[in-house]
């Protein structure tokens, strides 16, 4: 029987899945009219969808992110998208294993079918780590100063590839850096805060950064070959040292998403062509 994972939300978070609340069901027009009957008589168990639908009852909507034919594997992508509570409008963690069963058993989920988890992890040499008691208490003290270090690291990395490819706009690029970052951010809170146990290596972070600005189909053809190239980079570094580096379960979970925003991109048929040209060029 089909599974499927839902998302409740807004239409401005169509591409920010940390937004608006992730489900699990095998009936999605049942589960729909379940939400909505108690969203209707407002008394829907989950205060958070409620006052969302309260705010704006004509905006918010039911549409299935993925379609899987095993319940399991649905439940699996449902716990990678709310591990701990409070991610959105979830009030719940995602899932049906207990919080110690998840993380005891496995160190990180990826969503990718294709993709043999175990040769991906011998590759990267993943490392399970999470914030000491004491880290955490830092950075709840220090956040302000914390997440300013920290996105101000990303963006040098981020405005450094970008001035790789696109040498006229080396003075402007400093600031787009920051502005991907900042969505970059904005994309995956729950990630970037933290909130997972532990934050992604400064390298993904800036390719997680340029994945997002090619996904916003907003750039003109030469913006996007130029982010396509700066990404290319990254994951060519990944490819050859990915081992070198201390990446950890939170990395794991964005190379999946990188890879497929530049794989996705780079299979437009203008874009192929582009790098073509400049390849006969060279």
């Amino acid at each position: 029987m089909a599974t499927f994972i839902y998302h409740i939300r807004y239409p401005e978070h169509k591409n920010k899945i940390d937004y608006g609340y992730i489900g699990l069901t095998n009936n999605k027009i049942r589960r729909k009219a379940e939400h909505w009957t108690a969203l209707t008589l407002n008394s829907h168990s989950n205060h958070k969808i409620q006052n969302a639908f309260n705010d704006r009852p004509d905006d918010i909507e039911f549409v299935i992110y993925k379609e899987f034919e095993n319940r399991d594997d649905a439940s699996l992508l449902e716990e990678t998208l709310r591990p701990i509570k409070n991610i959105g409008w979830n009030i719940a963690v995602g899932g049906e294993r207990i919080y110690k069963e998840r993380f005891n058993e496995k160190t990180f989920n990826i969503e990718n079918d294709f993709i043999d988890d175990r040769l991906l992890a011998q590759k990267f040499n993943f490392i399970d780590e999470k914030f000491t008691k004491i880290q955490s208490l830092s950075r709840k003290l220090f956040k302000p100063f914390v997440d300013n270090w920290s996105r101000s690291k990303h963006a040098v990395i981020t405005t450094n590839l970008l001035n790789e490819y696109d040498i006229e706009n080396k003075d402007h690029n400093s600031t787009v850096a920051m502005e991907m970052v900042f969505d970059a951010w904005s994309a995956m809170p729950s990630i970037f805060n933290g909130n997972w146990g532990a934050v992604p290596h400064d390298m993904t972070s800036a390719a997680f950064a340029i994945s997002i600005k090619l996904n916003s189909n907003t750039e003109p053809l030469n913006i996007k070959l130029n982010l396509l190239m700066s990404l290319g980079a990254v994951i060519q570094e990944m490819l050859i040292n990915g081992s070198l580096y201390r990446l950890n379960q939170i990395d794991a979970f964005l190379i999946d998403q990188i890879f497929i925003s530049y794989f996705s991109n780079l299979s437009e048929t203008d874009l192929l062509d582009e790098i073509a040209t400049l390849e006969k060029a060279g």
